[in-house]
């Protein structure tokens, strides 16, 4: 797994295309997501979402990149709360 400070950073860069579904799955926990809530910001099939953490389909640069700012935004939010109470 990439640093999430460094994506944000850098911008997409398919280069750092990581297909093992631990790690979609890992963001998805870090988001706070379901696979089906995930599905639906995505606009996504909520069987495909599932088929790409099960790793029976590859899952796109795009998906990996959405998810990661979905993770980055959940930790900005966690921090917030922390720093605003």
């Amino acid at each position: 797994m990439g640093d999430l400070f460094t994506v944000l950073m850098d911008g997409p860069d398919a280069s750092l295309h990581v297909t093992d579904p631990a790690y979609l799955r890992e963001l998805l926990k870090q988001a706070g997501l379901s696979q089906r809530r995930a599905a639906l910001k995505l606009g996504l099939n909520e069987r495909t979402m599932r088929y790409y953490c099960a790793g029976r389909h590859e899952i796109p640069y795009v998906v990996q990149y959405a998810m990661e700012m979905a993770a980055l935004h959940a930790q900005a939010r966690r921090s917030a709360a922390l720093h605003s109470g």
